[in-house]
């Protein structure tokens, strides 16, 4: 009997046991199937909103820093001359070389040299027939180039000898001489081909003359006088083909004056006066609107740093904005792109750009060598080619080019 509930003992544990597991290895399925459907839509989801999804293109919002280098213009030294030289002329030919003629450097110069911007070398002519300074240089409509006046030491000291250079063989002749002698005057070609020469220095006075010479018949024909006798003016030829002389000295009293030549009526006319007494070393150039710029001189106590706009439709200066430096005898040379470059003159190497679009100054670098009183120009290919002239202790037959920045 004991056995048999013992048996019976064993039977009803097993059926316990075995439904205990039964009832477990279904929670775990069911368990396992509830995991199994969770993964499978986490998994989806992942699929189509994370993998599967195009991103979006990001919208930077960092700052790019940037350093912008602005290039400078550039001063270079070119080949020297083979003379040493102030109070010379130089042109720019036909054929894009330079010529430089006269001068003096201690003695008075009858000699002249070609540059060539290609080899940026120069070559010896050959000699004027009269040693001068202070004269002028002119081109003609023929290609041939017309100097006349100046100075020299021998006597009579100043010079009403002209004479003209044949571009094609490279000689110079003789041509007839003006009827008064002078020196520091000026020479303005006209638009129907003639010269007009006006005022000048003889002796330690000043002349009120004018002259025309024709080419085609090589003479000179007194005109009608300046209304001021003048000497280390300037004279430009406006857009409309009046004259504008400003300026210079008459015998002892430094001018503000300014007059112009009509061609038509080979009259002269009293226009408004500058802002400034201007009475030699000074600056004009024509721009591209039409006005002319004015800059520094000396007005008989002091060197200007100033400048001013002359406007030929109203007949009157305004001032504009003033150089960083104070100078006389520099150079003033109109760019390709209408801007001009001022370079020399006694108060150091710096050198400037007037923008006429915002009548403001800016730098333009610094020339290799002080210089005063030489000449510069503009040549073919924009760059500007200043020579020659004086440093305060030694004549310089030095050269250098400026090159333009390329915007």
């Amino acid at each position: 009997m004991n056995q048999n509930s013992a048996y019976v003992g064993r039977v009803i544990g097993n059926i316990r046991t075995s439904k205990w597991w039964n009832h477990r290895r279904f929670r775990i399925i069911l368990i396992s199937v509830i995991i199994f459907i969770i993964f499978v839509i986490t998994l989806s989801l992942l699929l189509k909103f994370v993998i599967l999804t195009p991103k979006k293109v990001q919208e930077s919002t960092s700052t790019t820093i940037s350093t912008t280098i602005i290039p400078q213009p550039r001063w270079s030294n070119t080949s020297k001359m083979h003379q040493s030289r102030r109070l010379h002329t130089s042109t720019l030919l036909r054929d894009g070389k330079v010529l430089v003629v006269g001068g003096y450097n201690g003695l008075v110069l009858r000699n002249a040299e070609l540059y060539d911007p290609l080899t940026e070398n120069w070559t010896i002519i050959h000699n004027m027939h009269t040693e001068r300074y202070g004269h002028t240089i002119s081109n003609l409509n023929n290609g041939n180039i017309l100097i006349c006046g100046g100075y020299n030491n021998d006597f009579p000291s100043n010079l009403n000898s002209s004479e003209l250079y044949d571009l094609s063989t490279e000689t110079w002749k003789i041509t007839s001489s003006m009827h008064h002698a002078r020196h520091y005057h000026t020479a303005s070609l006209l638009s129907d081909g003639k010269i007009l020469v006006a005022g000048g220095a003889v002796g330690l006075g000043s002349r009120d003359s004018a002259e025309l010479y024709d080419p085609s018949s090589e003479n000179w024909v007194l005109r009608s006088k300046m209304n001021y006798a003048r000497r280390g003016h300037t004279a430009t030829v406006l857009s409309n083909g009046k004259i504008l002389v400003t300026g210079g000295k008459s015998n002892d009293l430094a001018l503000n004056t300014a007059e112009l030549y009509d061609p038509l009526t080979e009259n002269w006319i009293v226009t408004g006066n500058m802002s400034e007494v201007r009475e030699g070393g000074h600056t004009a150039s024509l721009l591209s609107n039409g006005q002319v710029l004015v800059t520094g001189g000396h007005d008989g106590s002091r060197i200007l740093n100033s400048a001013e706009l002359y406007d030929p439709t109203k007949g009157i200066w305004t001032m504009t904005m003033n150089m960083s430096n104070a100078l006389e005898y520099h150079t003033a040379s109109v760019l390709q792109d209408g801007k001009v470059l001022v370079a020399g003159g006694y108060k150091g190497n710096l050198t400037e750009l007037f923008d006429p679009s915002t009548e403001t100054w800016e730098n333009a670098g610094e020339i290799n060598d002080l210089r005063t009183s030489h000449t510069a120009n503009v040549l073919l290919n924009g760059k500007v080619l200043i020579m020659g002239g004086y440093d305060s202790t030694s004549f310089l037959n030095t050269a250098e080019l400026y090159e333009p920045l390329i915007n």
